[in-house]
């Protein structure tokens, strides 16, 4: 996923590259062109976007998962009221490694379905405005505007996937740790 969302982002550089190259507007028939590009650009633009949205939205679904198993495994764990602590030292240190490793996984997850402020592009506003006349200097916004976002989006995302995959990872380990000591070891 990290080398798609690298290559999109290299792909969104290229394209504000080109957008902001002024050697491309000098005739009509190139401007024609150019209105063709940026309607094709805008329709991957779109698709993309949408990936890029339901991507987030799936990784806020498994977030809210793996806090509600977290939260379930700790009501199991301690309904009963008994502690488990094992009498024997290297009992002890697992116990507490468990406990911290799901703590921290359990923080780590609340950290990552943490609200941040998803970058939308609004064509709406560019409609009403109605500053750009032309249908050329429109498409140029808005692709504008969807290439901003999505860069801003994209980091976004992979900063929420990071914190996923190591609250995960934590609170798995802090779980089989607990489990086995509960179970086997108390």
């Amino acid at each position: 996923m990290a080398s798609q969302l690298n290559e999109t982002l290299d792909a969104l550089k290229k394209i504000k590259e080109l957008l902001n190259d002024s050697s491309l507007q000098t005739s009509a028939r190139d401007a024609n062109e150019r209105t063709n590009v940026l309607e094709l650009s805008l329709e991957e633009l779109r698709i993309i976007y949408a990936r890029l949205d339901a991507s987030m939205h799936t990784t806020r679904l498994r977030i809210l998962t793996f806090l509600g198993a977290g939260l379930a495994l700790l009501s199991y764990l301690y309904s009963g009221g008994d502690l488990f602590i094992p009498p024997e030292r290297y009992g002890r240190v697992f116990y507490f490694l468990g406990l911290g490793l799901l703590t921290a996984g359990l923080c780590f997850l609340l950290q990552a379905i943490r609200p941040n402020q998803w970058s939308v592009p609004l064509e709406a506003n560019l409609i009403k405005l109605n500053r750009l006349k032309t249908k050329l200097g429109f498409l140029e916004e808005v692709v504008e505007q969807y290439v901003e976002s999505m860069v801003m989006n994209i980091g976004r995302y992979e900063k929420k996937c990071q914190l996923y995959s190591t609250g995960f990872s934590l609170l798995l380990s802090g779980a089989i740790l607990l489990l086995v000591i509960k179970h086997i070891g108390g």
